[in-house]
């Protein structure tokens, strides 16, 4: 068969996973909060931000290499070659910022792609495996306080704190986001036996 390289996020009953959120007066406030985790370093090692809509990603990617913080974009619209590029340049640590929606990384861990062989002797037919991520951001909040948006949350937030690896997931809610959903929202985290707090 042909070498292929898989992506792979495995699931672990064991989390060590601090969620906390933050709340912005405006856009631009998200993006400043943004830059002032990575400035300050309360945001290190690998780095899922989680944007709604994929046109977003290619703008949150601008700002941030305008910052002089190196981050990649995974869009499914892509060559396959760049797409891999993108992927093996996250995997291996020489970018520690992707920038995604729900559906282009979940078609990235389904995905199977041809390597050649000087990347099946280097071992990365063997797979990506995205259990080490030790940050999650959702960049876009939570709009109103249902079920399957705060389901939808746990399932970003969980991508971190694995496999009893440190990690944190951080909500930006906007002020208006946070009226609606803040309080519910803590309420359903507890009722998982968890706890999501103001960022500090």
């Amino acid at each position: 068969t042909d070498p292929t390289i898989e992506l792979r996020l495995t699931d672990h009953s064991k989390s060590t996973l601090k969620q906390s959120y933050l709340v912005a007066t405006d856009e631009c406030h998200h993006h400043t909060l943004l830059y002032a985790l990575f400035r300050m370093k309360l945001i290190e090692g690998k780095t899922l931000v989680f944007v709604d809509e994929e046109e977003t990603t290619y703008r949150l990617q601008h700002f941030l290499e305008q910052m002089s913080i190196p981050c990649v974009v995974y869009d499914a619209q892509l060559p396959m070659s760049t797409r891999l590029d993108m992927l093996r340049r996250f995997a291996s640590g020489e970018v520690n910022t992707l920038i995604c929606t729900d559906g282009t990384l979940e078609r990235a861990q389904s995905a199977q792609f041809d390597v050649s062989e000087e990347d099946k002797e280097s071992g990365l037919h063997r797979g990506i495996d995205f259990t080490k991520i030790r940050n999650v951001i959702i960049f876009d909040g939570i709009d109103q306080p249902t079920t399957l948006n705060f389901a939808n949350y746990t399932h970003r937030a969980g991508r971190t704190g694995r496999a009893g690896n440190p990690g944190q997931s951080i909500l930006f809610l906007t002020v208006a986001q946070a009226q609606r959903v803040n309080a519910p929202l803590r309420e359903y985290v507890k009722g998982r036996g968890e706890r999501c707090r103001a960022f500090r």
